[in-house]
């Protein structure tokens, strides 16, 4: 089946836990849980944009520093998800190292992270160039079972029984859009860049009759066409995938 991810397992059945799912098309990626991470090559680690976890227990967790490792030094931002006590476990590793030669122009980096209660979420910024220093008090959100929600893609989570609350996560595709190679011929279109606008513009469900500019083939500059004529001439909608991840939980 075709699809936005293509998920695969960082390590084998006797290996730590962990999922890393990255985009298809795009230099980007998910990773559930975060133990033994070496396999990860640096340019995964530095497609990863959010992390879930579903419990700090060490062979799901030690790999939180392998990964800060990687991106210390990078213009980059990463969201990262836990269950009760999360913080508490993000502010505990970050206190271990000393940041005194950190600055604003030698490490922009910034972790956001949300610790994911029943009740309700806790989400606190910690920034690279200030020493991790946690930015004001936690924030309280609302949690209704969704993590992360995009046009192409939701992550939903739901605390369960570990010795500890664990996060069962599940990663679901709205819809998968094929780009029809005739399609493109048919319209004198190229392969490029742009088809990651048009799918964006699927997904957040732009009107069908507003105008899309498309790559000609050949060189030619660039055309304008009606995005659902675009749709129908190019694109075929199958239905999304969804991807389930449960681990370490009780009966």
């Amino acid at each position: 089946m075709h699809s936005l991810f293509r998920p695969r397992l960082v390590n084998g059945p006797l290996g730590d836990p962990g999922l890393f799912i990255p985009f298809q098309l795009d230099r980007r990626a998910l990773i559930f849980d975060l133990g033994d991470i070496a396999p990860l090559p640096a340019r995964d680690l530095l497609k990863i944009s959010h992390a879930f976890v579903t419990h700090t227990h060490m062979d799901h967790f030690v790999g939180f520093d392998a990964l800060l490792r990687c991106l210390l030094g990078r213009e980059k931002e990463v969201a990262l998800f836990g269950p009760r006590g999360f913080l508490r476990n993000v502010e505990g590793k970050l206190a271990a190292y000393t940041w005194d030669l950190v600055d604003r122009e030698s490490c922009p980096l910034r972790l956001h992270a949300t610790e994911v209660r029943p009740e309700g979420m806790l989400r606190r910024t910690y920034v690279c160039a200030e020493g991790f220093a946690a930015q004001g008090e936690p924030e309280p959100l609302p949690f209704a079972g969704t993590l992360l929600a995009e046009p192409a893609f939701r992550v939903d989570a739901a605390v369960l029984a570990h010795s500890t609350d664990c996060l069962g996560l599940a990663l679901a595709e709205r819809f998968h859009i094929h780009i029809l190679t005739p399609g493109l011929e048919a319209l004198g279109l190229a392969p490029g860049p742009w088809l990651n606008r048009f799918k964006d513009a699927m997904y957040e469900g732009r009107d069908p009759d507003s105008d899309f500019e498309a790559g000609a083939a050949g060189g030619a500059g660039p055309r304008v066409l009606r995005l659902g004529e675009l749709a129908r001439a190019i694109a075929r909608i199958t239905p999304g995938r969804k991807i389930a991840y449960v681990t370490d939980v009780g009966d």
